[in-house]
């Protein structure tokens, strides 16, 4: 399980709070920088409740790392009881590999419709290919 921290201007750590799937459209429909004030309500309402800068700030980051997190193929597998493990024959990439887009993969579960038929059937080859692949993301280049 990932944990995202933020700070006060005074530099007092805290975990993030995961923010709800409702507030995600919410959050990306304010225009503007942050101003630093966890609690400065943002005049946008969610599920009869406003919004607070905190708020914007988790979907803000948990969306950034849904788009941008990466691991290499292979290093995650899914074990038997269909959860994501490191995987213990991984040995990282060699030069080459590292330098190619295929061999990387999206840390978060696979939203692509071959992956997810793939889990649905339990295809054995599929629990070590089991994440979206970063190269057929759009725009074509944006990894490059």
């Amino acid at each position: 399980v990932k944990k995202f921290f933020w700070a006060t201007d005074s530099y007092n750590f805290a975990e993030l709070p995961k923010s709800e799937d409702s507030v995600a459209p919410a959050a990306q429909a304010v225009e503007g920088p942050f101003f630093g004030e966890p609690d400065r309500l943002l005049g946008v309402s969610v599920e009869g409740l406003n919004l607070t800068e905190l708020e914007r700030l988790s979907a803000t980051v948990r969306a950034i790392d849904q788009d941008t997190a990466v691991v290499p193929r292979g290093a995650f597998v899914l074990n038997d009881h269909n959860k994501l493990v490191p995987s213990f024959s991984f040995q990282g990439l060699s030069f080459d590999e590292a330098t190619q887009l295929a061999c990387y993969q999206h840390f978060r579960p696979p939203a692509s419709v071959t992956r997810l038929r793939a889990l649905a059937t339990n295809e054995v080859e599929f629990h070590h290919n089991c994440l979206d692949p970063i190269e057929k993301d759009l725009p074509k280049g944006c990894w490059s």
